[in-house]
């Protein structure tokens, strides 16, 4: 069923200048008024949130809230409806429907124009409304609101497309640069594998074998994702193979022949003259080199306006394991249809959620930026059902779990008092009591944000020590736990690290 939106849509034209408007046609104007000393306040939060990967919840709450005073306005120079009342009321009217049973969602589109480019760096995706006597983080999937940013000056032409989807995995990982790791990535891509996702993996491409893949004659993509390092306005590629024989026979005796070289972001974009891919994620992870965050910005930006309809970037230092886990979340979400801003959204919320962490208290669920062109917000494809699936079923909600350990079975959509358990791996389902989705049982929350408000009691009335329970163990595998101690799980420490990746 085709998911139903209430669009909110909040343009910035300028340094100044804010315009607002939704789907009841509620339209406001405002200005961005701010003193120096709160000025100076923002973009020292940003300075630390910037540079710190262990800020808290608290410190991404002000500079939330901060960023949300400035954009939302209180200020219409028409003395009409202000920007924050539009809004605000068409959240709770929002509000009210869901309360009443509407599976509707809210999207608030971030528009970014040329004079605003100032403002279009800063970190919106931590927005924090101010509600009652708490508030929440507009990333939030309790909201049920997706946040993205729009570019408005290149529009495309709507389309999807053909089956089956094809995704190329660019890996640069060049001898001379730091190691990234991102195996369990590259097992959960190969899972996705089916009639309807095609999945090519290209380890360490030059530049002409990357281009190949883009002509008429190669693989075409229509999504590229890539793994590497960075450096502001720069890609690391491997040199050709006759550049580095040349270069190693010609070289002085002190001399070190490095594997790769840097393209620029224009050269970059000349690789996608001939096919260009729907959509474009740039991976980097702490493996990465320490510029690559603000080079994958740079370039996300370069193909956006280069008619690229969706570029997906990392704006901050994220490890390997929450690189991964956005990424293969926001992939099983494109493969049952959704839409590349809700798939973008489902997967933030997995950021904000990991098992192990304080929900919201780490940095990681505002590093992927979304950056979207006109026309491109609907779904990349409509999966084909798979051999023996009839119409009302839907994959086995253990489907999401990292491989080994997922399964790739199918459960009744609506389920029985009969269904207690899904028949390819015997592991417990029940229906969300919010979202009616079928739901992992022993996960003990659902993709909707609802979770299991009690935990049922041993005989001897202690509180069942879930760190023993196999899925709950396999949720901390997936955040980077280790084996419990006294009933709770911990962070592996530096050396744990270092000695698991040699």
């Amino acid at each position: 069923m085709k998911m139903k939106y209430i669009d909110c849509t909040l343009t910035i034209r300028d340094n100044k200048n804010i315009e607002y408007v939704d789907h009841y046609k509620r339209d406001a104007l405002g200005e961005i008024r701010i003193d120096d000393l709160t000025l100076k306040t923002i973009k020292r939060l940003k300075h630390w949130v910037d540079r710190d990967e262990h800020c808290n919840r608290q410190d991404l709450e002000i500079l939330g809230e901060q960023l949300y005073n400035l954009i939302f306005s209180t200020v219409n120079p028409e003395k009409k409806m202000t920007v924050r009342e539009a809004f605000e009321r068409t959240f709770d009217v929002f509000e009210e429907e869901k309360q009443k049973g509407s599976d509707q969602r809210l999207r608030l589109f971030l528009v970014f124009h040329k004079e605003a480019v100032d403002w279009a760096s800063y970190p919106w995706e931590f927005l924090f409304m101010p509600r009652n006597a708490e508030g929440f983080f507009l990333a939030e999937k309790k909201t049920d609101l997706i946040l993205t940013r729009f570019v408005p000056e290149v529009v495309i032409k709507d389309r999807k497309p053909d089956l089956p989807l094809k995704i190329l995995i660019a890996f640069s990982h060049p001898r001379d640069l730091p190691r990234i790791v991102v195996d369990d990535f590259i097992k959960a891509m190969e899972a996705l594998k089916s009639k309807d996702i095609d999945v090519k993996l290209l380890e360490n491409p030059s530049q002409s074998q990357l281009k190949n893949e883009m002509d008429e004659d190669g693989f075409k993509p229509d999504i590229l994702h890539f793994i590497g390092h960075g450096k502001p306005g720069f890609i690391a590629l491997n040199k050709e193979e006759e550049q580095l024989k040349v270069e190693r026979k010609l070289k002085k005796s002190n001399e070190e022949v490095k594997d790769y070289f840097w393209i620029d972001n224009k050269t970059v974009v000349e690789l996608f003259r001939v096919h260009h891919p729907y959509f474009v994620f740039l991976h980097a992870c702490k493996g990465a080199e320490q510029d690559s965050w603000d080079s994958f910005k740079d370039t996300a930006r370069e193909l956006v306006h280069s008619k690229i309809p969706v570029v997906v970037a990392m704006q901050y230092e994220i490890s390997e394991n929450d690189a991964s886990i956005f990424a293969i979340k926001f992939y099983q979400q494109i493969s049952i249809g959704k839409c590349i801003d809700e798939a973008v959204s489902e997967a933030r919320y997995a950021l904000g959620t990991i098992v192990g962490r304080q929900a919201w208290d780490d940095r990681s669920f505002g590093t992927p930026v979304v950056y979207l062109q006109s026309g491109s917000e609907t779904p990349l494809f409509e999966p084909r059902k798979q051999d023996g699936e009839i119409e009302d079923t839907v994959r086995c909600p253990y489907f999401y779990y990292p491989p080994p350990d997922n399964c790739t079975g199918s459960v009744p959509k609506k389920l029985s008092p009969r269904d207690k358990a899904c028949s390819a791996c015997g592991r417990e389902i029940m229906e969300c009591p919010a979202c009616h989705q079928v739901m992992a049982k022993k996960r003990g929350f659902c993709s909707c944000g609802y979770k299991l408000s009690e935990i049922p009691a041993r005989e001897d009335s202690k509180q069942i020590d879930r760190t023993k329970d196999k899925e709950y163990e396999l949720g901390a595998k997936g955040a980077g736990l280790t084996q419990p101690q006294n009933g709770m799980l911990k962070q592996p420490s530096t050396s744990e690290k270092s000695a698991k990746s040699r």
